[in-house]
Parts: structure tokens; sequence; C-alpha cells
């Protein structure tokens, strides 16, 4: 009952949430930095290759949707969050070559003083499993709140990956994407949510 109560009042704080905060990206807007990569049109969709972020916007507990779309081949695509620098921020990715051989296509890891620490970030809390279909989107929902994070794949009413702990602790930053230029990777209807209403329980 109480695993019911928790999902019943996160899926109702979700809908006022997308209804009052919702803040969605063109590609195309000045709000939308290109550092690699281009605007493209991708499975009937404005879509995006690369790495970007936003500039001047700054997010410290909230949600960060974005749809992405692979073809299965080798690719990291993923969100960073809470950027401080060029060189200390926190990352999600996906690894869809990876889903059928490993319990770990999804995964999270610290960038520290320009050195990503993904060799030393595996297991629970870290890394886990998930199905990623080839060449359709597929919906990334990553929550923040204070030192938590969780991840939702698609419509899962269930985290698909917890992470425990933030190695940045509690922090503040902007919100970017990192993926490949070479299209094995696309991203599209990114938006974001600022809330501390959150609740991440532990676990």
């Amino acid at each position: 009952m109480k695993t019911l109560s928790i999902i019943v009042s996160s899926l109702f704080l979700l809908f006022i949430v997308d209804l009052h905060a919702q803040k969605s990206i063109d590609f195309n807007s000045d709000q939308w930095q290109i550092v690699n990569g281009e605007v493209v049109e991708h499975l009937g969709r404005q879509s995006f290759k690369g790495t970007g972020f936003l500039k001047e916007i700054t997010v410290q507990n909230g949600i960060i949707e974005v749809d992405v779309a692979v073809d299965g081949g080798r690719s990291y695509p993923g969100i960073n969050f809470r950027i401080q620098s060029p060189k200390d921020y926190e990352r999600f990715y996906i690894r869809p070559h990876r889903q059928s051989l490993y319990p770990d296509a999804l995964q999270y890891t610290p960038c520290i003083n320009g050195i990503s620490e993904w060799q030393l970030c595996s297991g629970e809390g870290f890394t886990s499993g998930a199905i990623l279909p080839k060449n359709e989107w597929i919906r990334i929902r990553l929550e923040m709140k204070d030192e938590k994070a969780r991840v939702f794949i698609n419509d899962q009413p269930t985290p698909s990956l917890r992470i425990h702990k933030l190695k940045h602790g509690l922090s503040e930053g902007r919100i970017g994407l990192n993926g490949p230029t070479n299209g094995t990777a696309y991203f599209s209807n990114l938006r974001y949510f600022e809330t501390d209403d959150l609740e991440i329980e532990p676990g």
C-alpha cells in the first residue's frame, strides 16, 4: 500500500508539474547553444544531434525530459545536468549497443575536473539494464532532488535507474545534451521543470 501511495502521489504531482511548469526548448532558439552538432529532421521531428546546452538557465531540483532515437550502433547519448563548468557536471547516458549483452545500458557518472569517472561507477546506483528499441523515439525522464536522482524510460511506472547519491552533492547548474554527430543518435522534445516538491524515496 505504501508503494502504491507513492506512485499515485508522484503521478498526481507530475500531472500538476506538466500543466504549470513545463518549459520546452526549440533547438533553433537563442536559448540553445550548440557546441558541436546541428539541428536536423529525423523520424518526422525537429531533432538535434551532437552536444549543446541551455544558456543562462540553471536548475538544482526538478525534472528533465528528452526523447532519444538510436540505431543500435555504438553510441553514448545522454543528459548532462547541474553543469557548473565544462569540467564539472553530472551525466546520465544510454549505451544501446550493450543492451542485449550486459546489464548496464543505462549509466550515471560524474565528471570531476574534466575526468569522467564511469569506470568507477558500476552496479547499483550507477548502472542498470534497459530495452532501447531501434529507430523510434524513447522518452527519458530524469528527476533530481537534492543529492538523489532517478531515471524513467518511456512510460514505465517505476524507475529504470535509481541514483542514490550524486557525486557533486547538492549543486546547481545548466542543462545540456551530449551525443554523437555520426547519426547513431538523435534528440528531440527537450523540456524541463523546476520543482522542490519531488519525493525520491531511498533505495
